[in-house]
């Protein structure tokens, strides 16, 4: 099965109701759009009021378009896309960097709370109040580097005084089961409870050819104890604890994609005959669309990290993986062992309210969260395996972390850990006189460290064989360790932030339909990291002696690094409510805000210095945007209108190297226009329509792309090193292949595989002073890569053309209320990443839901039957990055989940 292209049949074009619901009280033939209230502003306002491009969702209108996790709401929001990681993209602004101390452009909230991890992109929705999306940078109440928007989960509160509930149950395809519920207790005069869970099994997406078992299921629960205190009017303060757990073989409906490069048969104008240098020349994945049967192969093992040591040592005869291709089935993959996801997280809320006298009010808002994620998961197995020798008797190796087996495998784990801290005072007035304000502070503190771990059995050979007197790690689980083994590659990154902000908003009514605001913030960011190097191979000798942890000094050593950051944001808005004779309510609004993402880390640059490292700028973006809000007809129609440009300076982006991750910075541009609309006709049928248009674009900026360092250059070779990669002049490579056809040279002179012993080409083993080949007439300098000029690409995830549209339907049936609903959803071509061009292409997709609701209030019962991916498009493709060279640069694709229908049961009390 190929990839496929998603095209636009106009004929599904029906929707769903993003902005207001229908209001039950209304029968069939009276329907009005319902009033939604958002605190957008940090303040109860009709989200027709506020003068900020914003889209609401009810916990009716949540479940009505089958929005189970905070990924489906892609399919409402304009501009709003799911980057797969996790993160989301606003208007073409998001995750674009990458590494444990750079921050999103989208900020995810929990009750106001700022999150660095948040599980709801995860988890399943359940008892919440709202969820609102804010689009465009918030440059005050939300300052904290939401350069792109914000995404705001508000929970259900505790009520005094009432005792209610409902239990969901849901039955659906790949044996899915779930259960949701919430009860509301009253605790006397002055107490409140609120009790919510949420539970979820499923079998998984996909297949895992090599165990036979069904991969990317499910087993997940969560659940949420609020406490409500309210001895009066004038004070009311809610703790809140959400707990979340996850043991799945979770693997985000990811798909490996790969064109397997075999290696070059040339050189200039010379024929590689030394079938050694060919493969070791190899890039492993070559470059080009994934949306083609090709892209489902192996990448060649020479040119990967664990694979190019097992070759060198003459353990296997070569590319291992060379017949061995994948299914061509999005939804099969061979790993040797089942992915292993396992998390637990908890967030801690306390927002407390104090009325000081009228029309003045002090808000204490206190968060705390802590996340610890571990993922464990094992690559394809080779069918070709180890020759018999004394390091492989019978053509076996049994590694410490990876166990027993007879070819080339490869185990990668991800251990990571997350706390976190804020406080957050404002004191705000709603005076009737024309001004008011909002006053705040802000204190933000975090504590992280990731660790990215890759053994393969075949560098653990080559420790072994190597000698030398390395720290062997016995232990099969390396987090017992420390992480401290010399046979594999663990990276470590410590961070901590700590981050303060005072901010403010001044609010004038300046007439009777004219309203002012102005918003300042001040921000104080100051991240540190410990540059942890890696221990790879290496014999500390004196420093470490050979021992597990690092050395007080040398290589192996760990430094201290620290930046500091403080800007000043803010914004100003002037909105008019005209009374005008054709709407029942308008609000016309321009505004201009400001907007700041904290800079960071980067690897040192040379990596046996760590000293030498230059952090990445921070991120400023100029808004600018006008709107216009308008209800027509006695309430029953709704259009908004947006348009907007942006104006950024060190827009901050990302590429791989290796195992960790490089940022750079670049100016661009983006503009757009988005229009929502709703009306309820008076017999039933609603319809709704989101359209959205953007054109993003870097207007400044140079980088090298890592996928494609030579940029189509003939002249240019790409040599791999399992430690990176670079770029040579292929006149000077060709005299070397020359030598070694002759065997003058051997072919292992291209394997670059002992870094640090200055016979490496990507180190400039073979170049200026030293060089011990110059005698021979090798002189090899080598680069990086092609400066790549990416002024004019695409922001990435930023689809120029989007929609949803579609309608549904109220009738009374024997007594039921009872709704049919159809969505559809499409969005245009986009780019995975800012490099553009057939490599990181995304091609347009759709996705379409059906459901019928019914419900009885006699009985509390709700019964919905529904159908998600109509079209069963399971090999749509909404997301993908490229991995580092230690592993052939793989592309790994995010697909949508594959159809769905269930049947589900709600029972109110």
């Amino acid at each position: 099965m190929t990839l496929a292209s998603k095209r636009t049949p106009l004929a599904l074009a029906l929707l769903a109701s993003p902005l207001l619901a229908l209001s039950p009280e209304q029968g069939v033939a009276e329907q009005i759009l319902e009033e939604v209230i958002v605190t957008a502003q940090k303040r109860s306002e009709s989200i027709q009021d506020v003068p900020i491009a914003v889209s609401a969702f009810t916990a009716q209108s949540l479940e009505a378009m089958q929005v189970r996790t905070s990924i489906d709401l892609q399919n409402y929001v304009p501009n709003l896309s799911y980057t797969g990681s996790g993160e989301f993209s606003i208007r073409g602004v998001g995750g674009a960097v990458i590494g444990t101390t750079g921050d999103v452009g989208v900020g995810m909230h929990q009750d106001n709370v700022p999150l660095i991890i948040s599980r709801a992109a995860q988890g399943e929705i359940y008892d919440l109040a709202r969820v609102e999306v804010l689009r465009g940078p918030q440059g005050t109440l939300f300052g904290r580097n939401a350069t792109g928007g914000v995404v705001n989960f508000i929970t259900q509160k505790p009520l005094l005084g009432e005792f209610d509930g409902y239990v969901k149950g849901e039955l659906a395809s790949y044996d899915s089961k779930k259960m949701q519920g919430a009860v509301n207790i009253p605790l006397g005069d002055l107490f409140a409870a609120r009790l919510a869970g949420s539970w979820v099994e499923r079998d998984g997406y996909s297949k895992n050819i090599a165990t036979g078992n069904d991969v990317d299921g499910r087993d997940q629960w969560s659940s949420r104890v609020g406490i409500t205190f309210s001895p009066g009017e004038r004070f009311t303060s809610t703790l809140s604890w959400e707990h979340f757990e996850e043991d799945s073989t979770r693997n985000g409906g990811a798909r490996s994609m790969c064109i397997a490069d075999p290696g070059p048969d040339m050189i200039g104008s010379t024929a590689i005959t030394n079938e050694a240098a060919s493969l070791y020349l190899s890039r492993g994945c070559d470059v080009g669309s994934i949306y083609q049967d090709s892209a489902y192969g192996n990448a060649n093992s020479v040119a990967t990290f664990g694979g190019r040591y097992a070759f060198l040592l003459g353990l296997v005869p070569g590319d291992v993986f060379a017949n061995q291709p994948q299914s061509t089935d999005p939804r099969e993959a061979s790993y040797f062992i089942d992915p292993e996801y396992v998390v637990e997280n908890d967030v801690v809320t306390w927002d407390s309210s104090l009325d000081l006298n009228e029309g003045l009010q002090l808000n204490l808002l206190l968060g705390w969260s802590e996340d610890t994620e571990y993922t464990r998961n094992g690559g394809d197995e080779s069918g070709v395996g180890f020759f018999d020798t004394p390091l492989t008797p019978g053509g076996v190796y049994t590694d410490f972390q990876s166990g027993p087996a007879t070819g080339i495998r490869t185990l990668s784990i991800d251990d990571r850990w997350t706390e976190q801290r804020s406080v957050e005072l404002r004191l705000q007035s709603d005076y009737d006189g024309p001004l008011n304000f909002n006053l705040g502070a802000f204190y933000f503190d975090v504590e992280r460290e990731n660790v990215t771990f890759v053994s393969t059995n075949s560098t653990s050979l080559f420790a072994q064989a190597s000698g030398l007197p390395l720290y062997f790690d016995e232990n099969p689980d390396p987090a017992q360790s420390g992480y401290d083994g010399h046979q594999y590659l663990a990276v470590k990154v410590p961070y901590e932030l700590e981050s303060q902000a005072l901010f403010g908003e001044l609010y004038w009514q300046a007439a009777n339909d004219i309203k002012i605001t102005l918003g300042l913030r001040y921000t104080d960011d100051t991240k540190r990291s410990d540059d942890v190097p890696a221990l790879l191979f290496q014999p500390l000798g004196a420093d470490g002696i050979g021992t597990a942890g690092h050395p007080p000094s040398g290589p192996g050593s760990i430094t201290r690094r620290e930046v500091s950051f403080d800007e000043w944001t803010g914004r100003l808005v002037l909105d008019w409510t005209p009374d005008l004779s054709f709407t029942e309510q308008t609000l016309v609004y321009a505004s201009y805000s400001r907007g700041y993402k904290a800079g960071g880390f980067n690897p040192p640059d040379e990596p046996n210095n760590p000293d030498s490292f230059e952090p990445y700028l921070p991120e400023y973006v100029n808004a600018y945007e006008i709107g216009t809000k308008n209800m027509f007809a006695g309430g029953r129609a709704l259009l908004n209108v947006t348009a907007y440009y942006y104006d950024y300076k060190n827009y901050q982006i990302a590429f791989l190297e290796e195992f960790s991750a490089r940022n750079t910075n670049v100016n661009a541009e983006s503009m757009g226009l988005e229009i929502e609309s709703q009306y309820a006709f008076d017999n039933g049928f609603s319809a709704d329509m989101i359209l959205a248009w953007q054109d993003t674009e870097i207007s400044d900026g140079q980088t090298y792309d890592p996928f494609d360092r030579t940029q189509g250059r003939e002249d240019l070779t790409y040599i791999v090193s399992p430690q990176n990669g670079c770029v040579v002049p292929t006149a000077s490579l060709e005299p070397l292949v020359a030598l070694i056809n002759a065997g003058v040279l051997p072919a292992a002179i291209l394997a670059n595989a002992s870094p640090g012993d200055g016979n490496d080409i990507c180190e400039g083993g073979y170049t200026g002073p030293g060089n011990p080949l110059a005698a021979l007439g090798i002189d090899i300098p080598a680069s990086p890569g092609v400066i790549a000029d990416i002024e004019g690409n695409e922001l990435p995830n930023s689809p120029k053309f989007s929609y949803s549209i579609g309608l549904s339907y109220t009738t009374d049936i024997l007594g039921w209320n009872t709704v049919f609903r159809a969505d559809y959803s499409w969005k245009d071509e986009s780019y995975a990443t800012h490099f553009n061009g057939p490599n990181y292409e995304i091609e347009s997709w759709d996705n379409a839901n059906l459901s019928v609701t019914a419900s009885n209030d006699q009985n509390g019962l709700t019964v919905q039957a529904f159908v998600r991916n109509l079209m069963d498009s399971d090999d749509t493709v909404i997301d993908y990055g490229v991995n580092g060279q230690g592993v052939g640069q793989n592309r790994v694709a995010t697909l949508l989940d594959p159809r769905l229908y269930g049947l589900s049961v709600t029972w109110g009390f």
